[in-house]
């Protein structure tokens, strides 16, 4: 039975974090709980920024964007994460109401929205990186979880921030970790070494260097994640409303695109 080690941990991080966060978030006033927000907005881009410059090629990274939103807006993957956060929300949060009335209840009007909300950004910030794609590779093939270990403490650390202002629906995110990075863990250990050092045999050429197939795949999926953050992060700060789910999809298409190039001969960068 193949356990992955390292997402148990990083969901062990996520629910202490979150405890922490709704604990502390009770007794914070309400501007302190908003610059907290504004504070992870601004990380978060940040970290968009950095993750985006990893690309070998920008077209690279517009082909797979718009090709990957097109696609998120045709399979409404936003809509569905949004309407499986409510889903969660309406079964997990009472409504203290009289049979008849109206929800008016200050501590409904607080909550209502905002689980599917902290559900929807952790989600996507703790799944959204290299690290849990690397991390999750390395506990698949080799049992080395250290990556995902880091990543939980940073994901821990971020939780506090996000439940602080966002209430307990942070939590929730540990379904997706759990599909994604546990998947992503079990399809390593069942596809093996073989496959793994089949690509990294391979080289793609770049411009004047040449980089293992592999690493372009990571370059490329990275950057489409910093893009998937940057928007997130303008969504964060209550700057723009933008789906930012129907972005995961070009995650995939980035190295779709690498590899399409190098069966072709075709470098990945002038």
């Amino acid at each position: 039975m193949i356990i992955p080690i390292g997402t148990a941990i990083n969901v062990g991080m996520v629910l202490a974090g979150t405890l922490i966060g709704v604990l502390v978030g009770d007794r914070m006033p309400e501007r302190i709980r908003e610059i907290a927000m504004q504070a992870i907005g601004l990380i978060t881009l940040a970290l968009g920024m950095r993750m985006t410059m990893a690309t070998q090629n920008v077209l690279i990274t517009l082909g797979s964007t718009v090709i990957g939103a097109a696609l998120g807006e045709w399979w409404r993957i936003d809509a569905r994460l949004e309407t499986l956060g409510r889903r969660l929300e309406a079964r997990l949060v009472p409504t203290r109401q009289a049979p008849g009335s109206t929800p008016s209840a200050p501590r409904y009007a607080q909550t209502q929205g905002r689980v599917a909300q902290a559900f929807v950004a952790a989600s996507l910030l703790f799944c959204v990186g290299p690290l849990t794609v690397l991390g999750s590779v390395n506990d698949g093939i080799a049992g080395d979880y250290q990556l995902l270990a880091i990543k939980s403490v940073m994901d821990g650390i971020a939780s506090i921030a996000l439940a602080s202002a966002l209430g307990w629906g942070v939590a929730l995110s540990i379904l997706t970790l759990i599909v994604v990075q546990g998947g992503i863990t079990v399809a390593a250990a069942l596809l093996g070494q073989q496959l793994v050092g089949l690509i990294a045999a391979q080289v793609v050429r770049a411009g004047e260097q040449s980089l293992p197939l592999g690493a372009a795949f990571l370059s490329e999926m990275t950057a489409a994640g910093g893009v998937a953050l940057l928007a997130l992060g303008l969504v964060i700060l209550d700057l723009k409303r933008i789906r930012v789910a129907n972005l995961l999809p070009a995650l995939a298409i980035g190295p779709a695109i690498v590899l399409a190039l190098f069966l072709l001969g075709v470098p990945i960068a002038p």
